[in-house]
C-alpha cells in the first residue's frame, strides 16, 4: 500500500495517537502512523496520489479512524473522532503540468461512522485515467460543528533518517515521487507539505 504525510496539533489535548502529535506550527511526529483530525471548520488534508494502470478508476480507499465517536465507539479511545464523526466532504482533481489543481473531477459528502468498514472507507470517483497520472484528493470536515462531530486520517509515516526533503521525494517501494500529504489549517489558503506522513491509499478500478 502507498503512503504519505502529517502535522498535528492542537490546543486542546487530543490523545490516543498512534505516533506523537505536536501542537502547531512543530514539525510532524515521527512513528509507525500517524493521525490528522479534522476538527476545526478550516482543516484540509489533501493526498496527491498516483494511477497505478490505465482505466476507470471506481474508488479511493483511505484510512479513517472513528473510534471514540457515539456510532462507532470501537474501544472507545478518546482524540481520534467525536460525536457523530461529521461529515466527510472529498473532492478529486487532477493535478496539472503548473502543480496547479483541475476543477473537480469527482466529488461527494458522507458520514465516516456510516462508511467505514474496519475504519476504511471508499471515496467515489469514476472517472478516467492513464498510468502515472498524479491526482489530488481534498479532505474536509464540513460539519456545522466540528469540534464536536469530527473524524481524522490516518497515514503510515517515516522513520527519521528516510526523511530527506518536504517534497517527500525519497523513495518508498511502490509509490511515485510527487506523491505527498499536505495539511491546510486555513481552508486552503496555504498548505504545509508534511515530511514524514506517506500517502496511504488504495485503488480500485472499475475495469
Amino acid at each position: 500500500m502507498p503512503v504519505g504525510i502529517q502535522a498535528r496539533r492542537r490546543a486542546r489535548p487530543r490523545t490516543a495517537r498512534t505516533a506523537t502529535t505536536a501542537p502547531r506550527p512543530n514539525p510532524p511526529a515521527v512513528g509507525d502512523a500517524s493521525n490528522v483530525p479534522l476538527d476545526t471548520a478550516g482543516d484540509r488534508v489533501m493526498i496527491r496520489w498516483s494511477a497505478g494502470r490505465g482505466g476507470v478508476i471506481d474508488r479511493l480507499h483511505l484510512r479513517v479512524k472513528v473510534e471514540g465517536s457515539i456510532g462507532c465507539p470501537y474501544q472507545g479511545r478518546p482524540g481520534y473522532a467525536s460525536g457523530t464523526t461529521g461529515t466527510l466532504r472529498a473532492t478529486t482533481h487532477r493535478v496539472l503540468e503548473d502543480d496547479a489543481l483541475s476543477a473537480p473531477i469527482a466529488s461527494g459528502s458522507f458520514n465516516p461512522c456510516d462508511r467505514q468498514r474496519g475504519e476504511s472507507v471508499g471515496i467515489d470517483i469514476g472517472a478516467p485515467t492513464v498510468q502515472g497520472e498524479i491526482l489530488a484528493t481534498v479532505i474536509s470536515n464540513t460539519d456545522p460543528d466540528p469540534d464536536e462531530n469530527y473524524f481524522s486520517i490516518n497515514f503510515l509515516t517515516r522513520n527519521e533518517g528516510d526523511r530527506e526533503s518536504p517534497r517527500g521525494d525519497v523513495p518508498f517501494p511502490g509509490r511515485d515521487a510527487q506523491e505527498s500529504v499536505q495539511v491546510s489549517l486555513d481552508g486552503g489558503a496555504a498548505w504545509d507539505v508534511s515530511a514524514q506522513l506517506i500517502p496511504t491509499y488504495v485503488v480500485e478500478y472499475a475495469d
